[in-house]
């Protein structure tokens, strides 16, 4: 999959969304009140459970259409190869851009920074 960037936008604050680890509906404000770390783990869960829903807010327009497409045109091979994810942080590397997180299983590394508090997300 080729999504390098992934970005939460504020479109308003009443947007709501329901997390990758269960029924909580969380508002765009609630988001980037989050930890980094929260925000990667959020990102990892959001591609691990397929969820468009969710990417929607992460991902910009041109990627969210890339992980529809991939998560719906191999669904079968989409599950097979995230069902062993697993987006528990097993580091993490502060830089002065950005802090780096790196998972147990699954995605390389999630890179988090906060831009007028509004959160940026770099895959990969």
């Amino acid at each position: 999959m080729k999504i390098k960037t992934a970005k939460i936008t504020t479109i308003a604050s009443l947007v709501a969304l329901v997390t990758a680890c269960g029924s909580d509906i969380k508002t765009m404000a609630e988001i980037n009140t989050m930890s980094p770390a929260e925000v990667a783990t959020f990102t990892c869960n959001t591609i691990k459970e397929a969820n468009l829903e969710q990417a929607k807010i992460f991902f910009e327009k041109s990627q969210y259409a890339d992980f529809e497409k991939e998560s719906k045109k191999e669904a079968d091979t989409w599950a097979q190869n995230t069902t062993s994810m697993n987006c528990t942080v097993k580091s993490s590397k502060e830089t002065k851009s950005y802090t780096r997180f790196k998972f147990i299983k699954g995605i390389d590394s999630v890179k988090v920074k906060k831009i007028d508090g509004n959160y940026i997300v770099l895959l990969g």
